[in-house]
């Protein structure tokens, strides 16, 4: 090692032992400072706080800030007699450029809001010791009081935000800090009212709504509506009511709708419509397939079936011999090949194909169209 680096260390030393030293009285003083609330809290724990017990703990205290403080001018001294002095070269130097001087270590930062906060805590007991227990519980008083006023303020911008969750949250903290606060069941009354109006407001809204759905005939979202309103009001006897009238309702126009659906289908099967019955019956089966209208329609479907396969053969006849009338003898041969191939166990069907040759002649004689 040369002599450079040797007086480099040798000039480091004392501040090293500065900070030492500062931060081993500072820690001294903040075990005194514990030191002495830990024994004051274990004498009102055990209800022994009197004249001798703040003594204790003021020796407690003094002893320990009296170390601090012959640390900490133990420390001033060092730095003081060593602030101006260097090591001397232990080699001759030889001529050539002037080194530079290393920089000074970084100061820690957080040393000086320590020993603020020590300082802090020094200050606050003092005072403490310095109180009368008629003094120090005025003080907790008027520290419960800031605090509750604190919570107030929170607990109504949660009101005026209708944020009810985060007010109730505020109102059980106010209870736990502050449980003699004299404003409490104001406030537990606001939280209250405040919700009350709320769900005085949603049932009315969501009621408003689900009238027009069901004036539209929109149950299922109306139904949806009371259900997701129940939900946010479980208790509400509105909101069940809703939710009942809802259902009332759409039972009603269920049973409106499938009466009407089913006297359609009789009232066509009557008339011999028998195709408009079978298109009828099926919509009334799609729709509403676990009624007792859905089953009598699927027991009387097969014969709407028949009658409305035999009356389209009815149709399709009268059209063939009407184009015969017309002597448009390529179309009747059209129509005469779409009932054989739709309905060819018909009498109809069989009489058509006996008279296809003699159609076709027809047809090859007729002028094109």
């Amino acid at each position: 090692m040369d002599g450079a680096t040797r007086a480099t260390k040798e000039d480091n030393t004392p501040a090293v032992l500065v900070t030492c030293l500062l931060v081993l009285a500072t820690a001294v003083a903040a075990a005194g400072v514990l030191g002495g609330l830990l024994w004051m809290l274990m004498a009102m724990h055990a209800q022994t706080v009197n004249g001798v017990t703040v003594l204790q703990a003021g020796g407690i205290l003094l002893g320990s800030l009296c170390v601090a403080g012959g640390l900490w001018g133990f420390a001033w001294l060092v730095r003081h007699l060593t602030s101006g002095v260097q090591a001397a070269p232990l080699l001759p130097r030889r001529p050539g450029p002037c080194p530079q001087e290393a920089p000074p270590p970084p100061a820690d930062a957080k040393t000086p809001k320590l020993l603020q906060a020590n300082l802090d805590e020094l200050e606050e007991v003092n005072a403490n010791l310095l109180l009368t227990p008629e003094q120090m519980e005025m003080k907790r008083r008027a520290r419960q009081a800031e605090l509750a006023e604190r919570i107030a303020a929170e607990f109504d911008a949660s009101l005026a935000e209708k944020d009810f969750g985060a007010a109730q949250k505020h109102l059980e903290h106010l209870s736990a800090e502050v449980p003699d606060f004299d404003r409490r069941t104001e406030l537990a009354d606001r939280l209250a009212a405040a919700r009350e109006a709320a769900q005085a407001e949603d049932i009315q809204t969501a009621r408003r709504r689900a009238e027009d759905l069901m004036a539209v005939a929109s149950f299922e979202k109306a139904l949806a509506l009371a259900e997701e309103l129940l939900a946010a009001h479980p208790s509400a006897p509105e909101a069940i009511g809703l939710l009942d009238r809802v259902r009332r309702e759409q039972e009603a126009f269920t049973t409106e709708q499938r009466g009407r659906m089913y006297a359609e289908v009789e009232q066509f099967a009557a008339a011999k419509q028998w195709r408009k019955a079978v298109a009828s019956g099926r919509r009334l089966m799609d729709a509403y397939p676990q009624s007792a209208e859905a089953e009598t329609v699927a027991i009387q479907m097969g014969t709407l079936e028949d009658n409305a396969r035999l009356e389209e053969v009815r149709d399709l006849r009268d059209r063939f011999r009407d184009l015969l009338e017309r002597r448009r003898y390529v179309e009747a041969i059209d129509i005469a090949r779409d009932l054989i191939e739709r309905f060819p166990d018909t009498q109809a069907a069989s009489d058509l194909k006996q008279q296809m040759p003699r159609l076709k002649e027809l047809a090859s004689g007729e002028p094109r169209r």
